[in-house]
């Protein structure tokens, strides 16, 4: 069920911390299907929204830093293969690669529209694992 759904993600960063490219099946379907809607409820801000979003693969972590009218601050963590060859891979979870990102709330709504709109070039195979399950 999950081999079909995998999707590669690429990445491009330029930050104070070093710049670097990377890509790989990081995330499923419907990960990003959640991405989109995810960032579509911090731009309304929903109070609904969870401050953090994590996914099977721990390559991409996003989390709120500070939520304003105007402008968010969304904190992304690289992981394993979206590291930079430069960083040491360490162990998963010690959160110290990230960039942070100010955002107005049109752009993380935008955000989520391209996210959609790619997404439907991937349709999902088979069905939606449960919540209470394993993914």
């Amino acid at each position: 069920m999950h081999d079909d759904n995998w999707l590669r993600v690429g990445i491009v960063v330029a930050a104070p911390c070093g710049s670097w490219k990377a890509s790989g099946a990081v995330l499923l379907t419907w990960e990003v299907a959640e991405l989109a809607d995810w960032l579509v409820g911090l731009a309304q801000a929903a109070h609904s929204a969870q401050p953090e979003l994590e996914f099977l693969e721990p390559n991409l972590r996003f989390a709120v830093r500070e939520r304003r009218s105007e402008q968010i601050v969304l904190r992304i963590y690289f992981e394993l293969e979206m590291r930079p060859h430069w960083a040491s891979k360490g162990w998963v979870g010690e959160a110290d690669l990230w960039v942070d990102l100010h955002v107005a709330p049109q752009d993380l709504r935008l955000a989520s529209e391209r996210l959609s709109a790619s997404l439907s070039h991937f349709p999902q195979r088979g069905t939606l694992p449960s919540p209470s399950g394993e993914r």
